[in-house]
């Protein structure tokens, strides 16, 4: 879930990927949002306000995270797609019209889900490369972009088995960004 303000209605917004079903494709992406608390979804298109986007199908959950790259909060929403397991990346800055994905020229495949976290005015992005070999644990990279380019992938010197969190955090008056593998 990811909470934002975008113009002078906060909103608390919800992604999930579907499994499928007669019909609803799976591997599509549902989204939905809330200007009200507790909970009431708008409605829409699906059910209890759920909005489909089937434009790609994804091989992962849905992260989301809001990123003020200096002209407004912006939405971003990222997925590894079926298939080819490259990032996909989009984002909002209206709440509702979404950019094109952004499939990533990384030709490292993805495994798990992409990590997603803003720190020092960038937004970051982490992922485990898959490893056809072993499945379950492969090397770990990050990247990172200012709201126009991104970074290249760079290898964070670590492996991790499926699971991984990006998290800025403040610890003794120090904010850093904490990357966590599971090992």
């Amino acid at each position: 879930m990811a909470a934002v303000t975008i113009g002078a209605e906060p909103r608390l917004y919800q992604a999930a990927r579907t499994v499928g079903s007669p019909t609803i494709p799976a591997n599509a992406i549902l989204w939905r949002y809330t200007a009200a608390w507790p909970a009431a979804w708008q409605p829409e298109a699906v059910k209890n306000g759920w909005r489909l986007d089937a434009s790609r199908k994804v091989a992962s959950d849905v992260t989301m995270a809001v990123f003020n790259p200096g002209s407004g909060d912006r939405l971003y929403q990222t997925a590894i797609e079926v298939g080819t397991r490259k990032v996909i990346t989009r984002y909002t800055d209206d709440g509702m019209t979404w950019k094109d994905w952004v499939v990533d020229a990384n030709p490292k495949k993805a495994s798990g889900n992409v990590a997603m976290a803003v720190f020092n005015g960038r937004l970051y992005q982490a992922i485990t490369q898959f490893n056809a070999l072993t499945p379950s644990v492969g090397k770990v990279w990050t990247r990172s972009c200012d709201g126009t380019t991104w970074s290249p992938w760079e290898l964070a010197g670590t492996s991790a088995k499926i699971g991984l969190t990006l998290k800025a955090a403040t610890v003794n008056n120090q904010t850093r960004l904490y990357l966590v593998v599971n090992s």
